[in-house]
């Protein structure tokens, strides 16, 4: 796939990422239009074709999990998937609560103390969200634009679809 022709996929594909994780909230629903179920089952179909770390990067940019504010402000969209990543750097044992809590906990201090070294680690790990962000919507857009290959569908700027229908259709 050449860069422009894959830049133009990716751009579709993170717009069905906030679409699919933002609205649908992640999972295809029994309500909704017959448009509305058939984009949530191509994206979903889409999902299931990459690998389950980045559908969970995904699934985490969109979390709308309610953080302290020192953390939103730090990370943005980016807050879940670098808190989670936060923890995967002090494995233990709990419940995924107990986990994050204490993740936030370690977060919090190293924003607050604002040394240099702590600004490096917090850029690190905004860094590092942000990548596997870029990465899972990259994966996502590949495969995408194999189902609609198969489908004989093309990115449109502007317009997130299932076969033809625009998003106005389907709000």
């Amino acid at each position: 796939m050449k860069r422009r022709e894959l830049a133009r996929w990716e751009a579709w594909a993170t717009r069905e990422a906030e679409w699919f994780f933002g609205t649908q909230g992640g999972k295809v629903t029994e309500d909704g239009s017959g448009k509305r179920r058939q984009r949530a089952e191509v994206i979903e179909r889409a999902l299931r074709a990459i690998p389950p770390f980045h559908r969970g990067a995904l699934s985490l940019w969109h979390d709308r999990k309610k953080w302290p504010l020192d953390l939103q402000r730090e990370f943005g969209m980016a807050t879940s998937l670098a808190v989670r990543l936060e923890c995967a750097l002090h494995p233990s044992v709990g419940s995924t609560e107990t986990l994050e809590a204490a993740a936030v906990v370690r977060i919090s201090a190293l924003i607050t103390r604002g040394r240099d070294s702590d600004q490096r680690l917090l850029a690190r790990l905004a860094n590092r969200a942000d990548r596997h962000h870029r990465l899972a919507i990259r994966a996502l857009a590949k495969s995408r634009s194999a189902i609609a290959a198969r489908r004989e569908e093309a990115p449109v700027s502007g317009v997130v679809l299932v076969a033809g229908t625009s998003a106005k259709e389907l709000a």
